[in-house]
């Protein structure tokens, strides 16, 4: 239970983190920063590993938003909205990275499995296959789960890819397979998410 309501708590903040101000955006961001210290999770890692998307927002923003010029020369002009703008959608996209990389780290990974099948289970309605979906995400994250500890060479990671997928560790991981289906209290959950969801655009507009 503790699970689903981190959960529910993250995907709420995760809507608002598109619909606040830049002051929220800022508050936020600390509170972000302050929950990942805890955890033991750097947030300055993270920053430096999304560095070159970052700069790309604080270049593209104030050259292309139309607004009061800061600087202008030749071709070359930049707005004050557009800085502003860029500054903002910055703090946005931290936040939106930290509040992730928390909850991959405080959740358990057959927790998020089970909850994006459970997610994609109204689908059997169309004619959706959920136990191969079952299948293809528990063996996903596995393979991330065993990859992610396996040194690879680029020049030789097609092999080292085969080598690793034919190891023993790789064939065990199907007789760990279950099939996961939705219960009651999951439906009441997503009902009060919605409505939650549909309050705070109320609130907003």
């Amino acid at each position: 239970m503790f699970n689903s309501f981190v959960l529910f708590l993250g995907l709420l903040v995760l809507f608002i983190l598109g619909k606040v101000s830049f002051t929220i955006q800022v508050l936020i961001f600390f509170i972000l920063f302050y929950l990942a210290y805890v955890n033991n999770l750097s947030a300055i890692t993270l920053i430096k590993k999304i560095k070159y998307f970052l700069f790309a927002l604080i270049i593209i923003y104030p050259l292309i938003t139309p607004g009061e010029l800061l600087f202008y020369y030749s071709f070359i002009s930049i707005s004050y909205e557009g800085l502003f703008i860029a500054i903002e959608n910055l703090f946005r996209l931290i936040n939106i990275f930290m509040l992730v990389m928390i909850l991959l780290k405080t959740l358990p990974k057959d927790f998020f499995i089970r909850f994006l099948i459970k997610l994609c289970y109204p689908f059997t309605l169309i004619g959706f296959n959920i136990e191969r979906l079952s299948a293809r995400l528990y063996l996903t994250f596995e393979y991330l789960e065993i990859f992610k500890k396996y040194e690879f060479k680029f020049s030789s990671i097609t092999q080292d890819i085969r080598k690793k997928l034919n190891s023993e560790n790789i064939d065990s991981l199907n007789n760990k397979i279950s099939i996961i289906k939705p219960e009651l209290i999951d439906y009441f959950m997503a009902l009060i998410f919605i409505i939650l969801i549909l309050l705070i655009q109320l609130l907003i507009l």
